[in-house]
């Protein structure tokens, strides 16, 4: 019996095990558009405690903090970002969350090309997700997710 009850709770910790993957792009809906995606790959919903996104080692502050650290510009005019803060959400098994994303058509064009040919590519990410059963997960999207009691609290600034 009880070997039964251990393989039960085996298969629901699967059917329930979520696994985030993280990457860039710039082509978004037949657009030219620099994005970061989020997806979970897993079998079951996703708890996302926080994201939190670092350039050269060091936490940026949301979109214009990355922009101003990466390609080294001031926007010479607003430029529209959209961001979607995915700290706190919910991403159900097989679906996608776009975390930022700039339009080329709407940026300086030195901005979006430095964007889009070397910054893009050396933006770290880290994160802490859940599984709705409270096993909990750190990663840095480069090695297997590694397995915590619960995320870390970090400063609301940080979170993505």
């Amino acid at each position: 019996m009880e070997k039964l009850v251990a393989a039960n709770e085996k298969q629901v910790e699967a059917s329930t095990l979520p696994i985030l993957r993280f990457s860039t792009g710039n082509l978004l809906e037949n657009e030219k558009a620099i994005h970061f995606d989020l997806k979970n790959g897993g079998t079951g919903p996703a708890v996302i405690e926080w994201i939190r996104i670092k350039w050269n080692g060091q936490t940026v502050n949301g979109p214009g903090d990355l922009l101003e650290r990466c390609c080294r510009k001031q926007a010479q005019r607003t430029i529209p970002i959209w961001q979607n803060y995915l700290s706190g959400m919910t991403v159900p098994a097989g679906q996608s969350e776009t975390l930022f994303r700039i339009r080329a058509a709407d940026a300086d064009p030195d901005l979006y090309h430095a964007l889009d040919n070397q910054a893009r590519f050396k933006i770290d990410v880290e994160g802490c997700y859940c599984s709705v059963l409270d096993q909990c997960w750190v990663t840095d999207f480069k090695v297997r997710p590694r397995s915590v009691q619960a995320c870390e609290a970090i400063p609301e600034s940080q979170r993505w």
